[in-house]
């Protein structure tokens, strides 16, 4: 939808600006700027801010996350989020070098990118859905590109979507001996993460601390979802959602990966989103956020090259 690719566009102008903050904070302005483009486009009837089960401001940050501009709830800032740093993230395609930049952005430095391009790059601004525009620059010469960047005053990273696969580990088993313990009270609402029929069943807490391997999620009425993996009958917080599915389907060895290298088109089930920097270097092979194929109710990530689908399915621990 146009009216959330310019919400985006302007979200990430401001989160530029403020740098950091809370993620009250973030929720507050999507919904006002949600608001303000209802005005000015005059889009009566048509709601901005819910799309069924997934609000928004969740397409959003999701969004910005794995298009490598915001970072949220990492250890330093677990209830907000942090703009990255303006990058150059570069891959290599053929014989050509293909640049999009990530991070924060203004005004300002989009003039300078573009000034800073020559006659052997070529700048490229395209609207993307529930995203800001992808800002993509092309060249035949790697050295342009990293010109280029200095130029504009980005940073500059090699080979981009390799270099974050190649610093995450295998997904495993968390090797903790030490139990945690699962939230208390009676508001939370429990589901498991089924790997057979990819779907998440209601289950009872007298369930989850019974079985010895199993992956859980907690929903609350005014918090983020919490999950927990129980392995061995050890209970563990999880920090990412897509570690505890991917060690669940590898437990019950189901693969769920589908590869097509003749256009180099990796798929997956939405309900198996990968890591978040697992996902980021997916994307970054493109610039653009992964497609739902309605049909399928597959994502799918364009432009991932063979190399790139091997190693990202080596490191899920599954087979393409």
């Amino acid at each position: 939808m146009e009216a959330t690719a310019m919400i985006a566009e302007k979200l990430l102008l401001w989160l530029s600006a403020m740098r950091e903050g809370s993620w009250w904070q973030f929720r507050a302005v999507v919904e006002e700027l949600a608001t303000d483009e209802l005005v000015d486009c005059e889009t009566s009837g048509v709601d901005l801010l819910s799309d069924g089960d997934f609000p928004l401001h969740q397409r959003l940050r999701l969004n910005l996350e794995c298009l490598g501009h915001v970072e949220f709830f990492a250890h330093e800032f677990q209830d907000g989020w942090r703009v990255a740093p303006p990058t150059l993230a570069v891959r290599q395609v053929g014989n050509r070098a293909v640049g999009i930049m990530c991070g924060a952005r203004s005004r300002q430095l989009l003039e300078k990118l573009r000034g800073a391009t020559s006659t052997h790059c070529q700048f490229q601004q395209q609207a993307i859905v529930d995203g800001p525009d992808r800002l993509c620059v092309h060249s035949d010469n790697l050295m342009s590109l990293e010109h280029c960047a200095v130029d504009a005053g980005l940073h500059f990273q090699r080979d981009a979507p390799f270099a974050i696969l190649m610093h995450l580990p295998r997904i495993g088993p968390p090797n903790k001996t030490t139990s945690e313990a699962y939230p208390v009270g009676a508001d939370w609402i429990i589901h498991q993460f089924r790997p057979g029929e990819l779907r998440w069943e209601k289950t009872e807490r007298k369930a989850a601390e019974k079985v010895p391997n199993g992956f859980f999620r907690f929903k609350g009425p005014y918090t983020k979802p919490r999950y927990f993996l129980r392995w061995g009958g050890v209970i563990q917080e999880m920090s990412s959602r897509g570690v505890g599915v991917y060690v669940t389907l590898r437990q019950a060895h189901c693969n769920v990966l589908t590869y097509a290298e003749w256009k180099c088109e990796l798929r997956l089930p939405s309900i198996c989103r990968p890591p978040k920097l697992l996902e980021r270097a997916l994307v970054l092979c493109s610039g653009l956020t992964p497609i739902y194929d309605f049909t399928t109710g597959q994502l799918v990530y364009h432009d991932v090259p063979p190399n790139i689908a091997r190693l990202a399915a080596k490191l899920l621990e599954q087979r393409l």
